[in-house]
């Protein structure tokens, strides 16, 4: 069977499996490797479009005294995983994973997504519960003037999200995905309804 795919829908498809194998806390190597080949596709389509507003080295976003994690985070050990010739060269066959860079390199695709194509960040909801999760658990990084969760009230939704729990933003994912759910109204107004 053959398939029409775009490069960009290609990234999308790619970041939400990330997502959800992010969420349900299954292989990181899978999830690395999928975020990386999203990631990568919307940096040169940002490229392509002369915006220099995207996550990288120089953003505004990332605090100075945290740039350097944020660079190595960001460039981690996507190489390692797609290329073996200069490792083989130089006798490196293993490295030590830090698997949390998978948290920076989800968010850095979905940011750089949002500065390049609102609709698309902003029709999967997917992107903005990640964001969510992210800005949350990792608000240390972030200028706060800058940058605001895009969800930011969860009271009228009938599971109880603790903000640093996988398992519950996975439960969200259930019912946004068993309703398809595409937008914060809708899971908004979905909820209302389910309430009444």
């Amino acid at each position: 069977m053959k398939i029409k795919i775009t490069k960009m829908h290609s990234a999308i498809l790619q970041l939400k499996e990330a997502i959800e194998l992010f969420f349900e806390e299954r292989d990181p190597v899978s999830i690395h490797t999928l975020s990386s080949a999203a990631l990568q596709i919307i940096n040169d389509h940002i490229k392509t479009l002369d915006y220099n507003t995207a996550i990288h080295p120089n953003s505004p976003y990332i605090r100075e005294e945290h740039r350097k994690d944020w660079i190595a985070a960001m460039n981690g050990p996507k190489n390692f995983f797609k290329h073996a010739d200069r490792d083989i060269k130089n006798g490196i066959n293993e490295i030590d994973f830090e698997t949390s860079v998978n948290d920076y390199i989800i968010y850095g695709a979905i940011n750089n997504l949002k500065n390049i194509d609102t609709n698309l960040y902003q029709n999967n909801i997917i992107f903005l519960v990640f964001e969510t999760w992210f800005i949350y658990n990792h608000s240390k990084f972030f200028n706060k003037d800058l940058i605001a969760s895009p969800i930011t009230n969860f009271e009228n939704i009938e599971i109880e999200i603790a903000m640093d729990n996988k398992k519950s933003f996975l439960e969200l994912l259930k019912i946004i995905k068993d309703y398809n759910i595409n937008n914060i109204e809708q899971i908004q107004n979905f909820v209302v309804k389910k309430s009444r």
